[in-house]
């Protein structure tokens, strides 16, 4: 990373092949990413592909939830869409979610029970330093796998839109999921996670803290199919901002708590 000092961009290949090395980063950033993104997508495809073209009451009760701009589409169609825009985010966001998570654990969790941030405390970089840089090595890995996730996701729904005739499936809702919702979660799971560790949290209990931030984003996204609310733009846009507000305190009290003295003497839990 060109606006890191050399002694910050070891610390982030560092923790980089320590990342890949763990066997549930290379899980969560390969296994995961294909399933959500590839696998599922094709599964319900073919599903949807297969199904009649018969219209039930259940159908019509989802067909509520479509924009007027769908309106015109065949019972097929609105499957795939309500599937693309309901349920398909789900998925999506489980990739930075459960990535983010399981490279912070690894890298700043991990570390502190390996005994090796001790040796990072005795060089030259201060610790803010060694946080920022562990921060964002942690945020850019999961950052990349989340995009090369998003593409082949779009490859993956893209050739699904081209066999049932329908328009490009990107809007503005999945722009804002992918350029500001999706950031913000990633901040948010490393920010927690951090913060986690410096409280005495092992690598796993680190981990599991992202269902702080999974359980609200499922059923912001599940509810949508009781007709209650759609979750447009306008709400994509303030549940953003809610996860930005609280990335800012998680990242003001984790790096204020990333000091030798409450780390290094702290017992691990």
């Amino acid at each position: 990373m060109k606006f890191l000092t050399p002694s910050e961009n070891a610390v982030v290949k560092k923790d980089y092949n320590e990342a890949w090395s763990s066997m549930t980063v290379r899980v969560f950033s390969t296994v995961l990413p294909a399933f959500t993104a590839v696998v599922l997508p094709i599964i319900f495809f073919i599903i949807i592909y297969n199904i009649s073209d018969t219209d039930t009451a259940a159908f019509r009760q989802i067909t509520k939830l479509l924009p007027e701009s769908a309106a015109a589409f065949g019972v097929k169609q609105k499957i795939f869409y309500c599937t693309v825009n309901f349920i398909f985010p789900i998925f999506f966001l489980l990739v930075p979610i459960m990535v983010a998570s399981a490279v912070s654990a690894c890298c700043f969790a991990g570390e502190n029970e390996r005994g090796t941030l001790e040796t990072l405390f005795l060089t030259p970089l201060k610790p803010k330093r060694i946080f920022k840089a562990k921060f964002l090595g942690c945020i850019s890995f999961a950052a990349i796998v989340t995009a090369l996730s998003f593409a082949a996701f779009s490859i993956t729904v893209s050739i699904g839109d081209i066999l049932l005739s329908m328009p490009f499936f990107i809007d503005w809702n999945w722009l804002i999921i992918f350029f500001i919702l999706t950031p913000a979660i990633l901040l948010f799971c490393t920010a927690l996670t951090a913060a986690a560790m410096c409280r005495g949290k092992g690598c796993f209990k680190s981990m599991q803290m992202s269902g702080y931030i999974a359980t609200p984003l499922i059923l912001l996204f599940l509810l949508q199919f009781t007709g209650l609310f759609v979750a447009g733009a306008r709400t994509l846009l303030i549940a953003s901002l809610a996860v930005a507000l609280a990335d800012a305190a998680l990242v003001v009290a984790a790096e204020k708590s990333f000091v030798p003295q409450k780390l290094l003497f702290k017992p691990v839990k």
